[in-house]
């Protein structure tokens, strides 16, 4: 639910609101590699490299052999 609503607001270019929507969605779902790669995307956007960088790694870790992530990484 979070998770769809934080890409709602970010459509509506809310993105204070839309990013701790997404955080409230990682909170409970620390594995869901939709959500992290959303998140990649959002910090991405914002050019907010640290943060992008720090939820790519995390995605990296539930699949190692993605090479687009590890050339992101």
């Amino acid at each position: 639910m979070f998770y769809n609503y934080g890409l709602l607001l970010q459509h509506l270019e809310k993105r204070s609101a839309a990013e701790a929507a997404l955080l409230k969605a990682h909170e409970l779902s620390p594995e869901d590699g939709a959500l992290l790669q959303a998140l990649v995307i959002f910090y991405s956007q914002a050019e907010r490299w640290t943060e992008a960088k720090a939820h790519a790694q995390a995605l990296l870790a539930l699949d190692p052999t993605n090479p687009q992530l590890q050339a992101w990484v």
